[in-house]
């Protein structure tokens, strides 16, 4: 199974939310995508380090003040929810011989909005070190 996919099924733990790969549908909706930058390294035991880093995006309805407030505060009980996973050490499952050894969110913003405010697009970014192990 891939990272992302692992990501996916671990993140639809939540409120059972659904997301897609790369990009949002027309209404509300979640997607999860990798950013560039990831990079590699090696021990001498042939251990691989990853660092990778995620972005996910949320589209969802925006035109009222109280719907936005509502937006951000769903956004950080999600947050909040993934920052309690990670102080449980409860993990996405990335497969045998792999064990993650950092997992962070980060970066909560708006991303973008249609022009009449109608539906907005918020952010956060994912930050996952993992090691794959011989």
């Amino acid at each position: 199974m891939s990272v992302i996919k692992s990501l996916q099924d671990y993140f639809n733990e939540y409120e059972g939310i659904e997301i897609l790969t790369d990009r949002t549908e027309e209404s509300e909706s979640i997607a999860l995508f990798p950013t560039g930058n990831p990079s590699h390294t090696e021990d001498t035991i042939g251990n691989k380090y990853y660092t990778r880093s995620y972005q996910m995006l949320f589209k969802k309805p925006a035109f009222e003040e109280k719907t936005r407030q509502a937006n951000y505060t769903w956004l950080e009980d999600f947050c909040d929810w993934m920052e309690q996973q990670v102080d449980d050490e409860k993990y996405p499952d990335l497969g045998n011989s792999i064990r993650i050894t950092e997992f962070s969110i980060s970066n909560l913003l708006l991303w973008d909005a249609d022009p009449a405010f109608k539906l907005a697009v918020y952010s956060v970014q994912i930050n996952i070190t993992y090691i794959k192990e011989v």
